[in-house]
Parts: structure tokens; C-alpha cells; sequence
């Protein structure tokens, strides 16, 4: 798996911190993210680092993640 390099910002339009930060490409494909705060579902408080980096797979169970686990887009009927 790799990353991507993403600004993130507020709703508000104000950028986080420098407002650059990497987000793993499954992440990036995954129905329950909402970019704007590098949070998901399954982690709503902030995706850990293992996974927004890229160092664990997320098709598995993740401590905290409450059962929820990756979820392609497409598969979710919103296509890319």
C-alpha cells in the first residue's frame, strides 16, 4: 500500500496545521472517510497512524475500530 500526500481543512475553510498530511490510498478509497477531518467512521475521533499511513491493512480487524473496516467506494454504489 502507498500514500498520498492531501490538504486538509476545516469545514470552515480554515487549514489544519501546515494542511498537509498523508493519508494511505485505502483510505482514500474507503466509503466511511471524511477527508476533511482524517477521521472515518470505524475512528471518528482520528484515523491512527498505522492505519493513514499505510502500515496495516484495514480489511482486518483494528483495535478500536468497532467492526467497521474498509469499505471500497464503488462497492458502495458512489463510484470514483
Amino acid at each position: 500500500m502507498k500514500t498520498t500526500t492531501v490538504q486538509v481543512r476545516f469545514d470552515n475553510g480554515d487549514v489544519i496545521s501546515d494542511g498537509y498530511f498523508d493519508i494511505s490510498d485505502q483510505c482514500l478509497g474507503c466509503q466511511w472517510l471524511r477527508e476533511s477531518q482524517l477521521a472515518c467512521r470505524a475512528f471518528p475521533a482520528g484515523i491512527p497512524d498505522d492505519i493513514r499511513l499505510a502500515r496495516f491493512d484495514h480489511r482486518r480487524l483494528y483495535p478500536g475500530d468497532n467492526g467497521i473496516h474498509f469499505d471500497p467506494v464503488i462497492a458502495a454504489g458512489k463510484g470514483k
